[in-house]
């Protein structure tokens, strides 16, 4: 009972701050600059200096229509974690706008045409906080939900899908702001990218994942049909019992370790999972 009220809160604290810090990016460093790192943040920047409509009414009218959509197409994977955290990055947008304005701490060197500056922090923080908010399994919405739905229509994988909505993003800035701002906003994009998988999974960029289960035809499809990965299942028996068991393999990239992780809980809560660096991985879909 302690245990599970001390992971709620671990949970809640990591989606207040990772919203925050995620608003605080946003507003201080890549608003000001008119940087846009795809995402709904990107979109909004763009329609921000485009029409002057205020981020948090494009990130509401954005997320709010696609929460709907996904929790129709995806059922309970996309529950309280991710309206809360939507919610907590309008609420802290809105605060931070009223407090502080739309100047930015660096306000200077977007004047100047320095925009290096506010690329790295701003990418920084922002990788810090989307980190932190999926780390908890949480999800700051956006072209996240969009690569999900196309992943589930047009059956590409998440990555690429997230790689699509978000070149589309930077697209829009360079078509609408210069093509300046687009290759600014491409650094940033690939700064908070690797910030993310280092606050997520460490330095390593792949995951070797062992999966103990009596719903084990179950975890092989989801792997197979949604997760477009591969595996080995092999026959494995309890030490204590020699009951017969099957155990699939599987590698998996770092950016979709939390995925797999959800998708095995929904499945199967006694699921005996282990998960252990891979330091190279050799093969389709990885390194050659």
């Amino acid at each position: 009972m302690k245990e599970g009220i001390l992971k709620k809160t671990y949970t809640i604290l990591f989606l207040v701050l990772g919203n925050f810090l995620t608003a605080y990016a946003t507003i201080h460093f890549l608003l000001p600059a008119k940087i846009s790192p795809g995402g709904v943040s990107g979109i909004a920047t763009i329609v921000f200096h485009l029409f002057n409509i205020s981020p948090v009414v494009t990130t509401a009218v954005i997320n709010i229509p696609l929460i709907l959509i996904s929790m129709k197409m995806f059922g309970k994977r996309y529950g309280y974690k991710t309206i809360l955290s939507i919610g907590l990055l309008i609420f802290f947008t809105y605060i931070l706008m009223k407090i502080l304005g739309t100047e930015g701490i660096l306000h200077e060197s977007g004047k100047s045409g320095d925009l290096m500056l506010p690329v790295i922090y701003g990418g920084i923080i922002s990788g810090i906080g989307v980190g932190l908010v999926i780390k908890v399994g949480g999800s700051t919405g956006g072209t996240v939900i969009v690569a999900s739905i196309i992943n589930k229509l047009f059956r590409i994988p998440i990555g690429s899908s997230l790689a699509l909505a978000d070149l589309a993003v930077v697209l829009a800035a360079a078509f609408s702001m210069g093509v300046e701002i687009a290759l600014y906003s491409i650094i940033c994009l690939f700064i908070t990218g690797r910030v993310v998988n280092v606050i997520t999974e460490g330095e390593s960029y792949a995951k070797m994942v062992y999966i103990i289960s009596d719903k084990y035809l179950e975890i092989k499809k989801v792997i197979i049909t949604d997760m477009e990965l591969g595996g080995t299942v092999v026959k494995a028996s309890g030490m204590f019992t020699d009951d017969e068991k099957k155990m699939i393999i599987t590698v998996v990239h770092n950016r979709k370790l939390s995925e797999l992780k959800s998708y095995i809980k929904e499945i199967d809560k006694e699921a005996f999972v282990i998960i252990a660096e891979a330091d190279q991985v050799l093969g389709e879909g990885f390194i050659e």
